[in-house]
C-alpha cells in the first residue's frame, strides 16, 4: 500500500497563498472517541500556496485553513467550514490512501466616503449601507454609521461591486393607536432613499469594484430630504374583539419593493400609520383569531402629497373545498408529496404571497380542504407530482380558471377541480463552462410568455441541477413554450427576483409537445 498523504493548495482567485495555517485533526480510531477530534499535526503553506501531510494511520480526519486577515471565499455559498476559516473532512482508507485539495480565502475590502446634506453641512450619526449590486437584502449587506465629521467606513466586504444605499432613517413603517387631532395633521420630513455614486435608483448607479483587502471611496454623497405622509385608518367598532391582536402590513408595488413584515396592532377602531412615501399601496389587516375565524381588509391606497382619511371594513374568509382528478381515460399517480397553494394574487403586490399562503395535500383519493382564505382574487399553485404527469386544468366551480387565478366570495364555500395528465413533457442535457462539465449548477424551467408578476415567475418554474457530469434532467412539465437557463447555484441564491427577469431573455428557447423529451445542451450564464 502507498504512504498515505493529505496535500492541497490555498488559493485567493487564482493566486497561491503563503503563510496560511493549515491545521488537521484527527478523530479517535474506537466507536467511544469517533466524534472527538485532536489536532495531529499543523503547517504552513510555501510561497506557491501549497502544503502536505503524511498521517500515520488510515482513518478519519477534519482540515482546516486560517490566515490573518482572510476568511472563507465559499462560505456565503456553498463552502464547508466557517466564515473565518475554510476546512473539510477527509477519510483515508486503502482505496483512497492520498486525497488532495484546494481552500479558496480572500481579504476582506472597505468602502469610504462622507455625507453631507444640501448646505454642505456633515450628516453625522447617519447610518448607510454598503451592498452588492443586484443582491437581496441581508447578503453581503454591511451598515455602517457617519462620524461627527461625516465621514464613514464599510468595512468587511467581500471582493464585488458595492453600491452605498442612503434610506429613510425610520426605515419602516410605523403604527399609531393612540395620537391627537393635531398628528393628523403633520407631514413627516425624512432622507430620499438614493444609491451611490450616482445618486439616483440602483438601476442607474455606478458600482464600485471593490478588490481584495481594498480600500475605495466614493467620495461626497449628498443627502436629500423628501415628505412622508400619513393615513388615518378607520375600522368598523363591530369587528373588534376586546383584548385582540391585529396584524397590519402596508405593501409598496413596484418591482424592486423589498417584503414588508406584518406588524402587532392593538385591537381597535383606528389607528395612524406613519412614514408613507408617495406611490401605491395596499393596505393589509388581519384579525388575531386563527383560520377560518379570521377576519380580513384589504384596500389599495394612493399616497401623492397629502395625508390620508381611509375606512376599512373586515370581511370573513372564504373555503375551498377539492379534489384532484385526471382527464378522462387518463390515470391518477400516488398522490403523496403533491401540494395545493393558494395565495392572493393582488395585481402588482407579488409580495404579498409571502406571508398569507395556504396550502395542503389531498388524501388518497384526492379530495383537500383549505380554510382560512383572506382577499377575493387568488392564485391555485400545484406542486407535484411531477414524473409523467402535468397539471392540465383547474377548474373553479366548473368553470376553467386563466392561469390558476379564482375569484373566491367572503364567507363563502368554492369547489376547484384540479385535473391531472399523465402526458407530461421533460427535458433533460449537459451544462458545459468552455469544454468543461458544471457540476451543481442550477436549472430554471420557466413556462413562456413570461408573467408580468415577478414573484410568479418562481412558482411556475421547474427547477433542477446537475450532477458531477454536469448532466440534468426536468420532469412532469406543461406542453408549450419554455426558456431554459443554467447558473451558478450560489448565483440564484445572491440574485433577486427582478435580476433574473433581464436573464431570462437571454435564455434558450424550448417548445415541448405533450409526452415529448427532448435533450439539449447549455452553456452556463454569469448574471
Amino acid at each position: 500500500m502507498p504512504p498515505l498523504e493529505i496535500r492541497g493548495t490555498v488559493v485567493e482567485g487564482a493566486l497561491g497563498i503563503a503563510g496560511v495555517t493549515v491545521t488537521l485533526y484527527e478523530f479517535g480510531a474506537n466507536p467511544a472517541l469517533a466524534t472527538t477530534r485532536s489536532v495531529f499535526a499543523t503547517t504552513t503553506t510555501d510561497a506557491r500556496g501549497a502544503f502536505r501531510f503524511q498521517p500515520a494511520r488510515q482513518g478519519e480526519y477534519y482540515l482546516e485553513v486560517k490566515r490573518e486577515g482572510y476568511v472563507n471565499a465559499a462560505f456565503e455559498q456553498h463552502g464547508s467550514g466557517s466564515r473565518e476559516a475554510a476546512g473539510d473532512s477527509v477519510r483515508l482508507d486503502r482505496d483512497h490512501p492520498s486525497r488532495e485539495f484546494r481552500f479558496s480565502l480572500t481579504r476582506l475590502g472597505e468602502l469610504r466616503g462622507r455625507v453631507i446634506d444640501e448646505s454642505g453641512e456633515p450628516m453625522k450619526g447617519l447610518r448607510v449601507v454598503a451592498h452588492p449590486q443586484d443582491s437581496s437584502p441581508s447578503v453581503g449587506w454591511e451598515e455602517a454609521t457617519t462620524d461627527t465629521d461625516g465621514f464613514f467606513v464599510a468595512a468587511k466586504l467581500r471582493p464585488g461591486d458595492y453600491l452605498i444605499r442612503i434610506q429613510p432613517q425610520r426605515a419602516t413603517l410605523e403604527v399609531l393607536s393612540r395620537f391627537t387631532q393635531a398628528d393628523l395633521k403633520i407631514v413627516d420630513q425624512d432622507l430620499e432613499t438614493s444609491e451611490w455614486p450616482g445618486g439616483g435608483d440602483e438601476r442607474s448607479a455606478s458600482p464600485v469594484p471593490i478588490g481584495p483587502g481594498a480600500s475605495l471611496s466614493v467620495g461626497n454623497i449628498t443627502v436629500r430630504k423628501a415628505l412622508y405622509y400619513r393615513a388615518h385608518v378607520s375600522v368598523l367598532a363591530g369587528d373588534c374583539v376586546p383584548g385582540e391582536k391585529w396584524n397590519f402590513a402596508a405593501l409598496q408595488s413596484g418591482p424592486e419593493t423589498p417584503f414588508i413584515p406584518t406588524m402587532d396592532v392593538p385591537c381597535t377602531r383606528e389607528f395612524l400609520v406613519r412614514n408613507l412615501k408617495p406611490g401605491s399601496y395596499l393596505f393589509a389587516l388581519t384579525s388575531g383569531r386563527n383560520g377560518e375565524n379570521a377576519r380580513w381588509a384589504h384596500i389599495p391606497v394612493q399616497v401623492t402629497r397629502e395625508n390620508l382619511e381611509l375606512s376599512l371594513t373586515m370581511f370573513p374568509t372564504a373555503e375551498i373545498e377539492g379534489r384532484v382528478t385526471a382527464v378522462e381515460g387518463g390515470t391518477l399517480p400516488g398522490l403523496q408529496g403533491m401540494r395545493i397553494m393558494v395565495a392572493p394574487a393582488i395585481q402588482g403586490f407579488a409580495d404579498f404571497v409571502l406571508f398569507s399562503d395556504r396550502s395542503t395535500s389531498p388524501d388518497l383519493s384526492g379530495r383537500f380542504l383549505i380554510k382560512g382564505l383572506q382577499g377575493d382574487r387568488h392564485r391555485v399553485v400545484v406542486e407535484g407530482p411531477g414524473g409523467k404527469y402535468y397539471v392540465k386544468e383547474i377548474r373553479h366551480n366548473g368553470i376553467a380558471a386563466v392561469d390558476g387565478v379564482v375569484t373566491l366570495a367572503p364567507g363563502a364555500l368554492a369547489q376547484l377541480e384540479i385535473v391531472l395528465d399523465d402526458k407530461a413533457a421533460s427535458v433533460s442535457g449537459v451544462v458545459t463552462a468552455g469544454d468543461k462539465p458544471v457540476e451543481d449548477a442550477a436549472i430554471m424551467v420557466v413556462k413562456w410568455p413570461m408573467p408580468t408578476d415577478v414573484f410568479s415567475l418562481f412558482l411556475i418554474s421547474a427547477r433542477g441541477a446537475t450532477d458531477e457530469q454536469g448532466r440534468f434532467r426536468v420532469l412532469g412539465l406543461t406542453p408549450g413554450e419554455y426558456r431554459i437557463l443554467a447558473m451558478p447555484r450560489e448565483a440564484i441564491v445572491r440574485l433577486g427576483p427582478e435580476a433574473m427577469t433581464p436573464l431570462l431573455e437571454r435564455a434558450e428557447k424550448l417548445t415541448l409537445e405533450g409526452g415529448s423529451a427532448k435533450n439539449i445542451s447549455l452553456k452556463i450564464v454569469e448574471p
